[in-house]
């Protein structure tokens, strides 16, 4: 359990006794060591102490590792570095035996010390927080045969210790000058009291673990046996208090209650210090608890009691264990009288007036539970360990209060059963209370229960209640974080701007309520983004705009205030007059490039600023500045201007080329739009290169084609030269997305037409020629081949050329229905079949066509082709005047 981790109480502070062998008894070592084994400085002693190693050596790195294990905070750590300590231990007594077998004296006491050694860092180290565990969960909640492996490990090296020193302490008086000449008399007598009373504490503790109660009582004996023993030694000084209290504890697990009362009085009368006193006033509790006397075990307990858990002085902090866990003997008492109570009801004659009286008792228990549970770990799970240890928690829930409905459902949810913890806590719910806080912890659970069955909205909404309903509860805070982090993570799956909206006020209320909150700063930023999310564009700019200076988002804040402010004008945008939505949105494109500026100047000053804003900043200028409204495309490519590409991010070097482009194309600057294409679909993403890809040669063939039917044929030429690398780019695009085959023969196909009109026509035929192998009936392709095979004809080709193009038109023309069904088309082919039967000499045949095509058709296609049409015919007549 959590509290193990952090307290080393029961044998850490009890066993006073158990620390290793004064420095002084040993060889000097240098100061450098003495400071590595203090701090458990492993590494340095394992590089200083090479192998082969001595006695000394050896046990100063048993030391060593034996702090390392009591600084670790992990438990595999310290299971390692206790390992190791006792490894090398083993080696040292190895060595020792060795020694000791010649059979001096001295060696042998000494050898007996090293066991003690050993034995205490095992059971006040190794051991330590399983002991805690067992003490504190009243023996329920340990691993027990891990603690046992241990307390056995200790017992052994007791045992050996004992062999040696026992004899001499029989006869300690005859052999006193034997002792003395060898240096060990205070030394004997030293390690037998710390041998007694370590082993004493040991047996102790494995007579809590014992299964059968013939072993039980065996062990407490034998406990009792040395901590007795030790009293009538009576050679105690300090630890007088000590031993008495050890005592008390092995007589009231021994049910000597009488004998046991009188120990823990005289433990303290003995003034054991502030340590020993607070442990033995809780065991004295515990002892009254057994004898059901349970006012007398509140009162030995008062002067703990009477401690404020939250209000402790710094002087108080190393017993805050004891304080705490005298408050949770205290709550505990009062539910062990309830259920003494209660079985008194069964034969008492006035049993109803004896159970309510056990109900209001157990609820003042329950209460002084909540509040001790309230602390958090380990507190949360010890009351609940102890309210299950005295209340009938599984009983049916009619006959439970909304306290033990509480707690049980705690129970219930412990052991995964969260649909009966939840059913519980809803019965509790639906009876009337005036209990505020017992209203905010059966909501709090209820918000858990319903969280880890996966019910995220009905637990958001639970949560925030208890936030908003009951802000001084203390859980409230917690729910207030609770209720913004679901709804946020639903908000994210579902998308729904009412979820955004509950996100929002969770948020608000955070802000409003709980002024010293943790995620207060976190919550300033997300509740605008929230809002804006929710499309609430207007509040959330007013929101953006109060995020504190110091936050990290600041500057981001900055920019997003105004572009919410954007958004609400595009709202408007159906409700005001053209002249009133321009003024409006000049104002923000004027807020827009205010705040980039200033974010520029901030970027040059300060370190760390967020220039990407200021880019975001100026894009979205530029965009409003290029509606129909406004229609300043100068304007915004002036403000994109002002941003080097080049030092920008791959998120933003898109976004502001792709804004450059379309101002280009606004402007008719093709060309210049075409030069920033490559940069552009390198960094794009790929759905935003395609659109911008699509609009650009969309608009770009579209001039070409205007300055074609103009004839401004210069003008043409240099544009299609530009927007055949944009097809290039384009295709590229294509292919590296896998897109459809329709859509690349599309482009390659325009980029065949662009070949041709900007001259470079032997380009032209060959992509024709492969497009043609893909698809030899496409009718497009077809009329493509037969304009780049004209547009090759020039002067001195021979005749069999022209006629290679008059056929390449002329299998144009026997497609069906071409007149009906593409009669652009048709008129096209027609007028060049016919010019290139005339180039071949065949006036006649012209003049008669074309004066045929005027009878049935005089429209001749219309006002593109009728002028060309009459001018062939006008030059086929002179021709054959001719």
């Amino acid at each position: 359990m959590a509290c193990v981790a952090e307290h080393r109480l029961w044998v850490g502070l009890a066993l006073l006794l158990c620390v290793p062998a004064v420095w002084g008894q040993e060889p000097p070592i240098s100061e450098e060591l003495r400071e590595a084994v203090e701090r458990g400085m492993t590494e340095v002693l394992e590089a200083k102490l090479q192998p082969p190693r001595g006695l000394n050596e050896e046990r100063l790195l048993a030391r060593a590792y034996a702090v390392r294990g009591r600084l670790a905070s992990e438990r595999s750590a310290r299971d390692a570095a206790y390992s190791r300590a006792a490894a090398h231990y083993e080696t040292a007594l190895t060595l020792l035996e060795g020694v000791a077998r010649a059979g001096l004296l001295s060696d042998r006491v000494r050898l007996a010390e090293l066991r003690i050694e050993c034995g205490g860092v095992v059971l006040s180290g190794w051991a330590a927080p399983l002991v805690d565990e067992l003490v504190i969960t009243l023996g329920q909640r340990v691993n027990r045969e891990r603690l046992t492996t241990l307390l056995e490990r200790a017992a052994d090296q007791y045992t050996r210790a004992a062999a040696t020193l026992d004899p001499l302490m029989r006869g300690v008086e005859r052999r006193e000058e034997e002792l003395l000449a060898a240096g060990v008399y205070d030394r004997v007598h030293g390690s037998y009291r710390e041998l007694t009373l370590n082993w004493g504490w040991c047996e102790y503790y494995l007579s809590m673990l014992a299964e059968e109660p013939s072993e039980k009582r065996r062990r407490l004996r034998d406990a009792k046996g040395k901590f007795q023993t030790l009293i009538e030694w009576g050679r105690l000084g300090t630890s007088r208090g000590l031993c008495y209290m050890a005592l008390a504890m092995a007589q009231r697990d021994l049910g000597r209650l009488g004998d046991a009362e009188r120990a823990f009085q005289t433990a303290l009368e003995s003034n054991p210090g502030l340590m020993v006193d607070a442990q033995t006033r809780c065991e004295w509790a515990l002892c009254n608890m057994h004898g059901e006397r349970h006012a007398d075990a509140r009162g030995v307990l008062e002067p703990l009691v009477q401690k404020d858990l939250r209000k402790l002085r710094p002087e108080d902090m190393p017993l805050r264990f004891y304080y705490n866990f005298a408050h949770l003997l205290d709550a505990y008492s009062y539910l062990l009288q309830a259920d003494t109570l209660r079985r008194a009801a069964s034969t008492d004659a006035a049993h109803a007036t004896v159970r309510r009286q056990a109900q209001q008792v157990r609820e003042r228990g329950l209460l002084r539970m909540r509040r001790l549970a309230q602390l958090g770990a380990p507190w949360h799970d010890l009351t609940r360990l102890y309210v299950g240890s005295a209340v009938a928690l599984d009983a049916p829930p009619a006959e439970l209060s909304a306290t033990e409905l509480l707690y049980s459902a705690g129970v219930l949810a412990a052991d995964g059963d969260h649909a009966g913890a939840l059913k519980r806590l809803e019965i509790a719910l639906a009876r009337e209370t005036q209990d505020k806080e017992l209203i905010g912890a059966l909501l709090f659970e209820l918000g858990r229960c319903q969280f880890l069955m996966e019910e995220k909205v009905a637990a958001a909404q639970t949560f925030r209640e208890l936030a908003t309903r009951y802000r001084n509860h203390v859980d409230a805070p917690r729910a207030a974080t609770l209720a913004f982090q679901l709804w946020g993570e639903i908000a994210e799956q579902r998308r729904r701007a009412e979820d955004y909206e509950r996100l929002a006020a969770s948020l608000r209320n955070l802000l409003e309520n709980y002024a010293d909150h943790s995620e207060r700063e976190r919550a300033e930023w997300l509740l605008p983004v929230a809002l804006e999310l929710a499309g609430q564009h207007e509040a959330a700019a007013r929101q953006f705009g109060k995020v504190s200076r110091s936050s990290p988002r600041w500057e981001e804040a900055q920019y997003r205030q105004v572009v919410c402010e954007r958004r609400v004008l595009e709202s408007l945008r159906n409700s005001l007059s053209s002249d009133a939505y321009r003024e409006e949105a000049l104002r923000v494109v004027g807020r827009l490039l205010k705040y980039a500026l200033a974010t520029e100047r901030r970027q040059a000053t300060e370190a760390g600023a967020a220039g990407s804003w200021a880019v975001r900043a100026r894009i979205a200028a530029a965009e409003l500045l290029m509606n129909a409204e406004i229609d300043d495309a100068v304007g915004a490519l002036d403000a994109l201007r002002q941003v080097d590409p080049g030092a920008l991010s791959v998120e933003l070097v898109g976004p502001l080329l792709a804004a450059r482009i379309r101002t280009h194309q606004r402007l008719g600057q093709y060309e210049s739009a075409a030069e920033l294409l490559s940069a552009f679909v390198g960094n794009a993403e790929p759905e935003q290169a395609g659109a911008i890809l699509t609009d650009l040669t969309r608009d770009m063939r579209a001039a070409v084609d205007r300055h074609v039917a103009t004839g401004n044929v210069r003008a043409a030429a240099r544009l299609a030269a530009a927007t055949v690398d944009v097809l290039t780019a384009f295709e590229e695009w294509l292919r590296r997305h896998s897109r459809g085959q329709a859509e690349l023969r599309a482009v390659r196909l325009g980029r065949a037409d662009m070949l041709r009109l900007a001259g470079r026509l032997d380009e032209a035929s060959a992509l024709v020629d492969e497009l043609l192998a893909e698809q030899p009936e496409s009718g497009d392709l077809r009329l493509m081949r037969a304009r780049v095979v004209t547009a090759r004809l020039g002067d001195g080709v021979t005749a069999e050329q022209i006629g290679q193009a008059r056929e390449a038109w002329a299998l144009l023309l026997s497609e069906t229905n071409l007149r009906k069904r593409a009669p652009e088309r048709y008129w096209e082919a027609r007028y060049n079949w016919l010019s290139l039967r005339l180039r071949e000499g065949a006036a006649g045949d012209v003049v008669q066509a074309i004066t045929q095509e005027r009878v049935w058709h005089p429209e001749m296609g219309g006002v593109d082709w009728k002028p060309k049409f009459v001018a062939l015919l006008a030059e086929a007549q002179r021709k054959m005047e001719q």
